[in-house]
């Protein structure tokens, strides 16, 4: 019983985590405007930073198989034609929900720290529509988690293909 109420802790914490990052980001954008002016090159600097973070703990935790290299090349594929951050934050999370509690908790942690930087240098782009739709599109993969669709290797390594051509 503990058990599952732990589970179903990180698994919200994985929901959770990169929405807050964005709320985070939106207050930060309205509270310091003229700091992120100055700021902006850092905050992309950031960004690259915490992409490249991702992408070699998702490769350092996928174990080497063909799931796994067909994945990754899918996901370099799907990179090019997924334009959509928040979905493909939402692959980030699945990967890590499916890899284990200490990598989710990992992974949840950079993907909170990357939306920070991110909301703050695009204040523009969060609306409430906006944020609604980005919300949507990070929350689809999730399900994924309820279907007997591929297991950890194949989502840690699309998502990190995908990851691998914006870092």
């Amino acid at each position: 019983m503990t058990s599952l109420l732990v589970g179903m802790i990180f698994l919200l914490l994985a929901f959770l985590a990169p929405v807050l990052g964005s709320i985070g980001g939106v207050v930060l954008a309205r509270l310091a405007k003229e700091e992120l002016r100055a700021g902006k090159p850092y905050f992309l600097l950031l960004r690259k930073a915490f992409l490249a973070v991702l992408f070699l703990t998702l490769l350092f935790h996928t174990p080497l198989s063909l799931i796994a290299a067909l994945g990754f090349l899918l996901g370099i594929g799907g990179g090019l034609l997924l334009r959509s951050r928040p979905l493909l934050l939402g692959l980030v999370m699945v990967s890590a929900v499916q890899a284990g509690q200490e990598i989710l908790l990992l992974l949840s942690s950079l993907v909170f720290l990357y939306n920070l930087p991110f909301a703050a240098s695009f204040p523009e782009e969060n609306t409430m529509k906006g944020m609604a739709s980005s919300f949507v599109m990070y929350a689809a993969p999730f399900l994924f988690l309820f279907t007997p669709f591929p297991s950890h290797p194949f989502f840690a390594a699309f998502a990190a293909g995908t990851i691998f051509l914006r870092a």
